[in-house]
C-alpha cells in the first residue's frame, strides 16, 4: 500500500501500488505531509501580529511574551494605569509565554509595548505591500 499525490501537491489518496497511479500523480510509500494551505491576507496579518515577541528586561531576563489581542490590550491597560505615576508596583510582574512570572519595572512594560508596536507595524507594512501587488494570500 502507498499513496498517490496529485500534481499540485494539495491532496493524496491511498493506492495499492504504483500501478494504480493516474496521470500526473506521483507515488509515495509513506503517508505524505502536505504543505499548509495558504492564508488569506486578513488571516496572515492576524497571525503575524499575534506571534510572541521577545524582550530583555532591565534585570537581563530574556523571554518571549504573548502578543494575542488580549495580551496587547493588557499592555495598553497597564501603561494607561501606571504611566502617570511613573512606576509600577514594587511586586509587579508580567507572565512570559512559558508562564514564568518575570519582575517588571515601567521601562520593561514600555519595552514590551514597543516590541508589540514594531511587530504590528511590520505586519501592517507587509499587508499593504501584498495588497498593492494584488496578492490574495499571505506569502
Amino acid at each position: 500500500m502507498g499513496y498517490a499525490i496529485n500534481s499540485t501537491n494539495t491532496g493524496w489518496r491511498a493506492v495499492e501500488s504504483e500501478a494504480d497511479l493516474m496521470a500526473g500523480e506521483t507515488y509515495s510509500a509513506t503517508e505524505p505531509v502536505l504543505p499548509p494551505a495558504p492564508l488569506s491576507l486578513s488571516d496572515g496579518y492576524a497571525q503575524a501580529i499575534a506571534r510572541p515577541v521577545t524582550i530583555t528586561t532591565h534585570a537581563g531576563v530574556t523571554k518571549a511574551y504573548q502578543a494575542d489581542a488580549a495580551s496587547r490590550q493588557n499592555v495598553r491597560d497597564m501603561l494607561a494605569a501606571y504611566s502617570p505615576a511613573g512606576a509600577l508596583p514594587t511586586d509587579f510582574y508580567w507572565v512570559a509565554a512559558d508562564n514564568t512570572q518575570v519582575p517588571f519595572v515601567l521601562s520593561d512594560l514600555q519595552e514590551l509595548a514597543a516590541a508589540l508596536g514594531a511587530q504590528g507595524w511590520a505586519a501592517f507594512q507587509k499587508l499593504q505591500t501584498l495588497k498593492a501587488q494584488g496578492a490574495t494570500v499571505w506569502a
